[in-house]
């Protein structure tokens, strides 16, 4: 873990998930991109410039697996970093409870007049147009210090990323939720500025005719509804989000957009933890596949390291409702 408590990387192999440091049979490699040490500008260079950079950066281990904690370290971050972060994030996430804090205060204490005008306020909150910022915001100086915070690296084995580079759409699978999914929010910004997408040969000039051509992926993170018009917490979604229906979801792949899906949802909230364990509430949940067959889009599983270690959350036993605590 980070010194935060909360390192968030993505992980991505054949056959679901694969914490780097270990190893097994199905794998003959195992490869590392730390996100937080790639040099500031880095997402701004053309596509070109940023693979030459990736690929040099890009530490690989043999079927062995990294050695243990290889890859657990935290990044350094400069408090200037650290501070930004938690404030953007106090507000961002607190935003909902502020907000029922406040309307609870002002229907009990204040004036009809003025608890109007609060809640007036809070629909402008939740309704105003956001602007078209995911580029912008995927190459700004607070995504890399986001990726900082949270030592947010790529791990996956063998080829992976080769294959998913061919696929001109997917759907990502990504688990667990955790209380907050940040790993996957994180990740929007991150595929859309480090992953790439190999261009196709030009007709009759075969594989030749494509060698080293790529061109940026064009990635999406599908939110539940009530994200889009929740104050603060939306605005999570200039990061680049769609809503999280089938519907929703259809359009942006037949678009050419690949989309990131959480597939334990809310059920991960309260059923990402066990015990010790970390457990993947997907036993029952059906539905992704099922889109992914009628709309002929391959499914790229991944495993989000770190999401259940930032917060816990529990059930009362007794149905008296839920508890979150940060620390994991």
């Amino acid at each position: 873990g980070s010194k935060h408590g909360n390192t968030a990387p993505i992980v991505m192999a054949k056959g679901g998930g694969q914490q780097a440091g270990t190893s097994t049979s199905a794998a003959s490699s195992y490869h590392v991109l730390d996100i937080f040490a790639l040099p500031d500008g880095t997402a701004k260079l053309d596509v070109a410039e940023r693979r030459k950079i990736i690929t040099k950066m890009t530490r690989s281990a043999g079927p062995e697996g990294f050695k243990e904690n290889a890859n657990a370290h935290a990044s350094p971050i400069s408090l200037a970093e650290e501070a930004t972060v938690c404030f953007v994030f106090f507000w961002v996430m607190g935003g909902p409870f502020i907000a029922l804090f406040l309307a609870l205060y002002a229907a009990a204490f204040w004036p009809l007049t003025h608890t109007l005008g609060l809640l007036a306020f809070f629909a402008l909150m939740a309704f105003h147009p956001l602007p078209n910022c995911t580029r912008a915001l995927a190459e700004s100086w607070f995504a890399q210090a986001t990726y900082k915070y949270f030592s947010y690296r790529f791990v996956w084995a063998d080829d992976v990323t080769d294959q998913i580079e061919a696929l001109p759409v997917f759907i990502g699978a990504g688990a667990p939720h955790g209380v907050m999914p940040f790993s996957n929010i994180l990740s929007i910004s991150a595929i859309n500025t480090f992953a790439f997408h190999s261009l196709p040969p030009p007709e009759g000039e075969g594989k030749a005719g494509v060698e080293g051509k790529y061109e940026g992926r064009d990635f999406k993170g599908a939110a539940a509804s009530a994200v889009f018009r929740t104050p603060g917490l939306r605005y999570f979604t200039l990061a680049g989000c769609i809503d999280v229906s089938a519907r929703e979801v259809t359009k942006a792949v037949s678009k050419g957009l690949s989309v990131g899906i959480v597939v334990d949802g809310i059920a991960g909230i309260f059923r990402s933890n066990r015990g010790d364990e970390e457990v993947v509430a997907i036993r029952h949940r059906k539905g992704l596949a099922k889109l992914a067959l009628r709309t002929g889009t391959p499914l790229v599983a991944a495993y989000s390291v770190g999401n259940t270690e930032v917060f816990t959350a529990g059930v009362d036993p007794r149905g008296g409702g839920g508890w979150v605590h940060m620390g994991g």
